[in-house]
């Protein structure tokens, strides 16, 4: 795999793949951390200050272990946050999974705002189904609040992701769409 380094980040290309990092924002990361470190504060209060029995003990340390996992698993595949351009399709890899989406089935690529909207699906506000005030219903995968990227298609829906050079992402669709639409690849 090739990688070019230029102003804006990183771009890797692997034959006719072209992934885009995103940009994981301070605040998103700060949050989690955070909630993390009070976690575990809590739980050591807690095993501190209670009465609690050994069972009790053991279960609480490994309730806590495992949300302390689970947040920590988030920052850790929000980070690796990778939208990749491949022949027929985008594959967006976030921290809510793995969705694709066909250049067949595109409308519309443009550069939005991140607006505040309505959790539908999912368990942190990396991602998600949400509902989004003047977008309706959308499969959002964001790691920061500035670079968004609205995708409309046909018939999934809409997707908002947040490529960390939205500009560049929405050209290189562009020019995906124009090959395929005179024949090329």
């Amino acid at each position: 795999m090739k990688n070019k380094s230029n102003q804006y980040g990183n771009i890797s290309k692997d034959g006719n793949n072209k992934s885009f990092r995103s940009k994981m924002s301070g605040s998103i990361f700060g949050f989690y951390l955070s909630t993390i470190v009070l976690l575990s504060i809590l739980v050591v209060a807690i095993v501190i200050f209670v009465p609690l029995n050994i069972m009790e003990m053991i279960f609480l340390l490994n309730l806590f272990a495992l949300i302390d996992s689970v947040l920590l698993y988030l920052i850790l595949r929000a980070k690796r946050t990778l939208y990749t351009l491949k022949r027929n399709e985008i594959e967006i890899y976030g921290a809510m999974g793995t969705k694709s989406i066909s250049y067949d089935e595109i409308e519309s690529v443009k550069k939005s705002a991140i607006p505040s909207g309505l959790r539908l699906y999912g368990s942190t506000f990396l991602g998600g189904w949400y509902y989004l005030p003047g977008i309706g219903k959308t499969w959002v995968s964001m790691t920061n609040f500035t670079d968004g990227v609205l995708i409309s298609t046909r018939e999934e829906g809409k997707y908002l992701i947040t490529p960390k050079e939205p500009e560049r992402f929405i050209f290189a669709i562009n020019d995906r769409l124009l090959n395929i639409s005179s024949g090329g690849v």
